[in-house]
């Protein structure tokens, strides 16, 4: 107190730690402090033994109700945390469970993160992704036997070099062949040597059926 009122005070005070030695030498508040360091260290185990199983399921897999749970979880952001709190209070005051360690964990877990910012996650939203599926070129032959790469006319040099760039692309592009019905046989025998040449292993041969029918025919 002299301190206070005794004028200008010094820049540069005495340092003491009497205050600290006296307040952890009060039995009262050293109870106190230990029962803060259980709630804490119990509700912040609990939260994340359900929290961190439940939000990896959520976000990972796609189950019956998924949508509503979402929902309602993100509801409940939406009320402030005194809404929650006061029901709460009542319900532990009828069974007389007021002012014990059990209800401060349980409010700690179920009101009191309402009040804080979400923490966000990186989460995987599918254990495992589709795959892309590869590019596909068509080429086509019609009745005089001229080709067609993607609907453009190619002579046979430029095809052959074409199809060499498809067969080394590393996306792995798929060819769907589909000559004309009215396609000589040596122009479609010739086109396939081509192909084979070019070391394309992915090949489809597009309306095979109306293609052998008119051969039938």
């Amino acid at each position: 107190m002299g301190a206070v009122f005794g004028g200008t005070p010094p820049l540069l005070a005495a340092i003491t730690f009497e205050n600290f030695a006296g307040v952890l030498a009060n039995a009262e508040f050293m109870g106190a402090l230990l029962n803060s360091l259980i709630i804490g260290v119990s509700s912040t185990v609990l939260v994340l033994l359900i929290a961190v199983p439940a939000a990896f399921v959520c976000a990972t897999f796609e189950f019956r109700g998924r949508a509503n749970l979402e929902s309602w979880i993100l509801s409940t952001r939406m009320l402030p945390a005194f809404v929650v709190v006061l029901p709460y209070f009542i319900f532990f005051r009828n069974v007389q469970l007021l002012d014990t360690m059990l209800v401060l964990i349980i409010m700690f877990i179920v009101a009191l993160p309402m009040r804080e910012n979400k923490v966000p996650l990186d989460l995987p939203t599918n254990p495992t992704p589709p795959a892309v599926p590869p590019p596909v070129h068509r080429l086509d032959l019609d009745a005089a036997g001229q080709a067609r790469l993607d609907g453009v006319a190619i002579a046979d040099s430029a095809l052959r070099a074409r199809l060499a760039a498809i067969a080394a692309d590393p996306a792995h592009p798929a060819l769907h062949f589909s000559p004309d019905g009215a396609t000589r046989y040596e122009r479609v025998d010739q086109v396939l040597a081509d192909i084979r040449g070019a070391g394309i292993t992915s090949l489809g041969l597009g309306d095979a059926a109306r293609f052998e029918a008119d051969i039938a025919g």
